[in-house]
């Protein structure tokens, strides 16, 4: 491993800590203060030297499920990262809810997204030990590394957006902010002498790689999923135009290109498909209407039926190919119902992906914005 400055100095020891252990909040203050004075109670004089080496990392469920899980843990060795401590399984309860703690009271709407992710695969929890080269600390420069939190607001480069994460839930790779933050994650999993341990030591993990290859692998892509639900909505509408704009799509997701490429590609269909799909929707109310004016047979116990999948049909077309449509949607738990109900969704995987796309979409929208990116949508 190459050598990174220690923190050198009682004066610049006692200010880093303070800096690290800093926070506003008064929950966060109150917990981090507590687990400021644990750490001084039990670390060594070169263990605390060594904090900005410390990070936490998690390889996510979905990462697992593609079997992506050995090539990020040879990335974070080839980055200098050494694996102190793993522990490998399904993430749920208590651990869940103290590691994202404070990500928990942020976004609290939001919330049962992440316990229904987290149920999905197995995940990967790690002590890493590295390098800070020209950093404030390892966790900075690995979250540079990383990318924004949404990798399809990143650049090529960045881990998040190369193995084109998801969406922000299911994003490849969960790193600590900071040494403070790191310390308290790891505590989620390990001991904290073995934490501080791994800070004084050369040891490394033995990780067993088959044991990271789930036994079948997942194709999981948020684009690929929407284009698959589109087609089947678009089975229920009949529409040739629907169907060859679907099959440009599809042609653009086959080429499996980096993701600023593909969003600039897919920009002008996706337009295309969701104003179509919002006047059919209209075309179909109007019908539906007239329909209910006229005088109807009783008999006609499917009438309701027909209509009503139609529009949820088109509806679901529309949002699932505008980001900002999407963002504003507030009945979407009520198409996903539609969607479940009718087969639209064929497993679990499909319905995690969407529906926690819909849930995050604010964030990704804002993610989008500040860095620079295309939004796919016709209100832009």
């Amino acid at each position: 491993m190459a050598s990174c400055p220690d923190i050198q100095g009682e004066d610049a020891l006692n200010r880093a800590l303070d800096d690290f252990f800093s926070r506003e909040d008064p929950l966060e203050k109150e917990i981090y203060e507590k687990l400021k004075h644990e750490l001084l109670d039990l670390a060594k004089e070169d263990q605390l030297r060594n904090l900005p080496r410390l990070v936490f990392g998690m390889i996510k469920p979905a990462a697992y499920a593609r079997g992506l899980a050995p090539r990020v843990v040879e990335w974070l060795r080839l980055n200098g990262f050494r694996i102190a401590l793993a522990k490998f399984g399904e993430i749920k309860g208590k651990e869940l809810d103290e590691l994202y703690l404070f990500v928990k009271r942020k976004y609290q709407e939001s919330w049962w997204i992440m316990e229904r992710a987290y149920s999905m695969a197995p995940a990967l929890a790690m002590v890493l030990v590295g390098d800070y080269k020209g950093h404030e600390h390892a966790c900075a420069m690995l979250r540079k590394l990383i990318g924004p939190t949404t990798p399809e607001a990143g650049s090529r480069g960045n881990l998040r957006y190369d193995l084109k994460g998801v969406n922000r839930v299911f994003n490849i790779i969960h790193i600590s902010d900071d040494p403070a933050a790191a310390l308290r994650e790891s505590s989620v999993f390990f001991d904290m002498e073995e934490v501080l341990e791994s800070l004084s030591s050369n040891n490394e993990v033995k990780l067993h790689m088959e044991r990271l290859k789930p036994s079948k692998l997942r194709e999981l892509s948020r684009w690929k999923t929407f284009s698959d639900l589109k087609r089947r909505c678009v089975n229920l509408l009949n529409s040739n135009e629907l169907q060859e704009l679907l099959n440009e799509e599809s042609n653009v997701l086959s080429e499996d290109l980096p993701f600023d490429e593909e969003r600039r590609k897919l920009l002008p269909i996706e337009v295309k498909i969701s104003r179509i799909a919002q006047s059919i929707w209209r075309k179909v109310r109007e019908d539906a209407i007239n329909k209910a004016r006229t005088r109807a047979s009783l008999e006609d116990k499917r009438m309701w039926d027909v209509f009503n999948d139609r529009l949820f049909a088109a509806r679901c077309i529309e949002l699932l190919s505008d980001e900002l449509k999407l963002l504003e949607e507030r009945d979407f738990d009520l198409l996903m119902l539609w969607m479940i109900n009718r087969g639209i969704i064929a497993d679990e995987w499909e319905e995690i992906i969407a529906h926690s796309t819909w849930a995050v979409m604010p964030q990704m929208v804002r993610d989008f914005r500040k860095y620079g990116k295309i939004i796919i949508s016709g209100k832009c």
